[in-house]
């Protein structure tokens, strides 16, 4: 196995956020890197810089310019800034925009809820936008990095004012990275920080969201809608128009397995031996301590009931096998949560969700356990990439 035998493979499959992986350039390379539009504006609405702006921003959290890849010209990947939403994707209810598509119940969504709304978000459509700007209970900010398989939801307000985010074309870390329209600056994902321009520092708030599919969302939240695709959703560049329906990610995943130290992934520095590159973790990160669990645990003790730093953890799947986790404390009070013989998630004599949360019954009926503060699920890789110092259960004590 080498690199000319894994472009071979790779063939005409598009690789999300990487583009053609042999065109990735660290934004130093001799080479220009800037493969499309790039220029910025100042905090102040002054033009005149460029997507670079490290080398003149003298701030020592701003990530400098060698530690980042053109992976595709910005705005390449075009975010959604119009979102259109119906209660599903037939024709007749949708309109034009799904013609000839269809929205699986096996189809995987980000799934959000805010005063008693609830929509979905298919990721067979982030994996061609990877951003959403939305607004539900206020402005939110839905992201997908197809690299490293993880979705995350932000507040987009920041400095009191609602930012319009979109793909800036560069990687950090095999990892996503954003700009906001306002300021120019550049932002990580998983980060969920800017990491150069003028709010360099500035933190994105998370807000809860879960990766499902689609038909255990409608479970979830009966009343839900869900994303329409463009045209009908409008994007940062107009209207486009993609066939959301073509599954090639398979085929792109099939050769990211059989060739895992290529791609984007596989050009971070390797030395780790606890968990293969892609193995699907979720990771939480406290003060007192950062851990990640693997997706075979999960599946093997679910649920599991662990404290990371002082914060009591439950880590558990939703029914098609996504890791989720919570804090395992309501009221003051912190749970053992164990499986009845349905094998539902039963602690303080309530049901609880597993998708959401939510005590479905009981004493605690209503209440919701607090998603626990992490990533995920997300690849093990891209985990520790933002957290070297991670522990993974059952291999570090």
């Amino acid at each position: 196995m080498n690199r000319r035998q894994y472009l071979a493979a790779l063939g005409g499959t598009v690789l999300g956020a990487a583009g053609v992986v042999g065109a990735i350039r660290h934004v130093g390379d001799s080479e220009s890197a800037d493969t499309g539009p790039s220029s910025v504006s100042g905090e102040s609405g002054e033009g005149g810089s460029t997507a670079s702006t490290a080398g003149s921003d003298s701030r020592p959290e701003a990530v400098p310019d060698e530690e980042l890849s053109r992976a595709a010209p910005r705005d390449g990947i075009p975010a959604i800034v119009d979102p259109v939403f119906a209660p599903n994707w037939e024709a007749d209810v949708a309109g034009e925009a799904v013609a000839g598509m269809d929205l699986r119940p096996d189809d995987e969504v980000i799934g959000i809820e805010r005063d008693g709304i609830a929509r979905a978000y298919p990721l067979k459509l982030l994996r061609r936008h990877e951003v959403v700007n939305d607004t539900l209970g206020g402005p939110q900010l839905i992201t997908y990095c197809p690299v490293c398989d993880a979705g995350l939801v932000t507040d987009r307000t920041v400095a009191g004012q609602t930012r319009t985010f979109g793909v800036s074309g560069y990687l950090y870390r095999a990892n996503l990275v954003l700009y906001d329209e306002e300021s120019g600056s550049l932002w990580s994902q998983l980060g969920a920080r800017a990491i150069q321009g003028p709010l360099t520092g500035t933190r994105l708030d998370r807000t809860g969201s879960a990766v499902t599919t689609w038909g255990d969302w409608q479970t979830e939240a009966p009343e839900t809608s869900v994303l329409v695709p463009p045209p009908a959703s409008n994007t940062v560049v107009g209207p486009v128009s993609f066939n959301y329906s073509l599954r090639f990610y398979e085929r792109r995943e099939q050769i990211t397995d059989r060739y895992p130290d290529y791609g984007p992934l596989g050009a971070l520095e390797w030395t780790d031996t606890r968990l293969q590159r892609r193995t699907v973790v979720v990771g939480v990160d406290t003060d007192g301590g950062t851990r990640a669990y693997a997706k075979r645990d999960i599946e093997r003790e679910d649920p599991i009931n662990d404290v990371v730093g002082s914060v009591p953890v439950l880590v558990t799947a939703t029914p098609d096998g996504r890791p989720r986790a919570y804090v395992r404390r309501v009221d003051g009070e912190t749970l053992t949560v164990e499986t009845d013989e349905a094998g539902e998630l039963v602690a303080g004599g309530s049901r609880w969700s597993r998708i959401g949360g939510w005590a479905l019954d009981g004493p605690h009926e209503g209440a919701r356990l607090p998603v626990a503060p992490g990533r995920g699920p997300l690849y093990w890789a891209a985990w520790l990439a933002f957290n070297p110092g991670s522990t993974v259960y059952s291999l570090d004590s």
